[in-house]
């Protein structure tokens, strides 16, 4: 699942089911979060006057041109009210919210690669544009536009990554601490 999984920046228009995006949110919401918080929200839409709006907004300075013809998208929100997240306990004065968006979106995109639907995270994008569309709260904010949707070709493209060794280093014991 994870190696056919890539960022498409090659939709077809053939539609995606508004039940395939709600699978894919339903999915998202059993990521782990920290103190099981669930920091987020989701919007999806296949109405097409919405993802040309959402698409638009997605697009500022011409780029991500590649969005013209994603025939859905869900956004993910971050709710942010910190106070109510952080713990007054020693060692907890991480926000986690970042890190547990970035979970769910990650289920997203591996749930609908395993669907045979392609994604590609949007982080370039006009936020008070977004924010407009969804309607958004005071307490939330756009973190990431994912446009779900279909490949025009089957083809993966070779990933590209570091070597292991370059990104990996393994610990051993650590001598023994004095009192």
């Amino acid at each position: 699942m994870i190696a056919k999984r890539e960022s498409c920046r090659n939709f077809s228009t053939k539609p995606v089911e508004l039940d395939q995006l709600k699978a894919l949110v339903d999915v998202a919401r059993m990521a782990p979060s920290a103190d099981n918080f669930q920091p987020w929200h989701f919007y999806a839409t296949n109405d097409p006057d919405v993802v040309s709006q959402i698409t638009k907004a997605c697009s500022p300075l011409e780029f991500n041109q590649f969005l013209k013809n994603v025939p859905g998208y869900i956004l993910l929100t971050k709710i942010m009210n910190k106070e109510q997240w952080v713990p007054e306990i020693p060692y907890y004065d991480h926000f986690y919210a970042d890190f547990d968006c970035g979970s769910a979106v990650t289920h997203i995109c591996l749930a609908a690669a395993e669907e045979g639907l392609s994604t590609c995270i949007i982080g370039l994008f006009d936020a008070g544009r977004l924010q407009e569309i969804c309607g958004c709260g005071d307490d939330e904010e756009v973190v990431v536009a994912i446009p779900v949707g279909y490949a025009r070709t089957d083809n993966i493209r070779k990933k590209s990554r570091k070597p292991l060794d370059e990104v990996l280093t393994v610990l051993s014991a650590l001598p023994p601490t004095r009192a």
